[in-house]
């Protein structure tokens, strides 16, 4: 339902399965170990553009289970993001360049057009609401130039999904990033931690995280990287 960019969806319980609302429950109940519930984490396998900002269930005495979805993305926001991929697309990347070089090229110019949104990220920290920010989706970055992790990521995976290569998003509590299949391997590619942010100031861009293995990942950082492997398997 979430992946076909529905907002509503309804379908009912047989009527042999009693543990039907239980089950419901545990998928939007958050464990000891865990802010959100098992629900949450489907953001990270569907396309950007069908991911939700909020998500609801309801379940009536008969069995029947509502679901209503409210969508990260607007139609006019996907239109924006949309011509500015093609662009990118029609002017940086050609037939003649290895799919490694495609992806380098493609990591490369999101950074170089992005700042790292600390104003959004020390508001997330506290709890804060800022309004009218967008720097957790895409569409902060073409329409600001500044993002944090959510944004950087969703708009790679928007360019991953452009060339056909199969990728998801992988999370923890506190950050989200890219997993490439990539040379019949899975990858990670982070560019929020890529595009480090200086105490002076400076544009800096490296590829400390790009196309790297699991351990590798882990070797670099263990703390914010460090993912549950019973929701991302194949990393």
């Amino acid at each position: 339902a979430i992946n076909n960019g529905w907002t509503e969806f309804s379908f009912l319980c047989e009527y042999n399965y009693d543990e039907c609302q239980e089950d419901l429950t545990e998928l939007v109940t958050p464990d000891e170990n865990e802010k959100e519930g098992v629900l949450n984490y489907i953001n990270n396998f569907v396309h950007p553009y069908n991911s939700f900002d909020r998500l609801s269930l309801s379940m009536n005495s008969y069995g029947k289970v509502s679901i209503r979805i409210t969508p990260i993305y607007t139609a006019e926001q996907i239109r924006i993001i949309d011509a500015w991929v093609d662009d990118v697309l029609a002017t940086k990347i050609n037939s003649n360049m290895t799919l490694r070089n495609k992806l380098k090229t493609i990591h490369d110019h999101i950074i170089n057009n992005t700042r790292y949104d600390r104003v959004r990220a020390d508001a997330i920290k506290v709890g804060a609401k800022i309004d009218d920010n967008y720097s957790h989706s895409a569409f902060g970055i073409i329409r600001d130039g500044k993002a944090v992790c959510g944004g950087y990521t969703d708009l790679m995976a928007i360019f991953l999904e452009r060339l056909g290569v199969p990728n998801y998003k992988v999370s923890t509590e506190d950050h989200v990033w890219n997993l490439v299949f990539f040379d019949n391997q899975w990858l990670h590619i982070d560019l929020t931690w890529n595009d480090p942010v200086m105490p002076d100031g400076r544009d800096v861009i490296q590829h400390k995280f790009f196309l790297i293995t699991t351990a590798q990942l882990h070797k670099e950082d263990d703390t914010q990287h460090n993912f549950n492997p019973i929701y991302f398997k194949e990393a």
